[in-house]
Parts: structure tokens; sequence; C-alpha cells
């Protein structure tokens, strides 16, 4: 199960990782309003169930493993795999890499029920 929490932080840290060189390119608000509102609501139920989750594993995990899935998600692989040359490539998928975080979310939380 640690593998999905793993899997759904670096999907989730390549998404943050495009957000941001989509805001620093300067289309990050028109990008923004063009979305419907089921795309809006997709965003917010996946971003709710990424925080939840996040933190109910650190009632299920050891301590560190949370923390280490941040780590190589936010700050090791998606600065490294998601660059300037790149960024073309993972925003075309964003929307891929947004339903496999959903997906790990959704499958820790039902780990996650199963077990209380």
């Amino acid at each position: 199960m640690v593998l999905f929490l793993f899997a759904g932080l670096i999907a989730s840290g390549i998404n943050a990782r495009v957000t941001l060189l989509s805001h620093r390119g300067g289309f990050f608000v028109g990008e923004q309003n063009a979305k419907t509102n089921g795309m809006v609501m997709f965003d917010l139920v996946r971003q709710a169930a990424g925080i939840a989750v996040f933190l109910a594993s650190f009632f299920f995990f050891p301590w560190w493993q949370p923390l280490a899935a941040l780590a190589l998600g936010y700050w090791l692989i998606a600065p490294m795999v998601v660059t300037p040359s790149s960024f073309g490539f993972f925003h075309s998928t964003r929307v891929m890499t947004d339903l496999a975080s959903l997906v790990c979310s959704i499958i820790l939380g039902y780990y996650f029920f199963t077990l209380i």
C-alpha cells in the first residue's frame, strides 16, 4: 500500500511542478479561467482527497514514510523530470497525472477505512 502513497505523491508533485512552470510562463490564470465547472470540481475533489489521505497516512504508516514520499515526489523526481524542455509533454498529460493521483488517493482511502 505504501507504493500507492509514493505513486500518488509523485503524480501530485509532477502536477505541482507543471502548475509552477505555467504560472512562471504567465498563462496560468488564463488556463484556469478556461476550465469547465466539471474540471474545477474534479481538481477540488482530487486536492481534498490527496490532502486527507496524506494526513491519514501518518496514522497507518511509520511517520517517515509519508515524509519520504512527499520529498521524493515534490522535491526530487518532479524537478528532475519536469524541466522547461519537457514541460509541454507533461502539460498535455496533466489530466492523466491528475487521474493517477486521484486513483491512488481513493485506493489508499479505501484501504484506511477497511483497517478502521
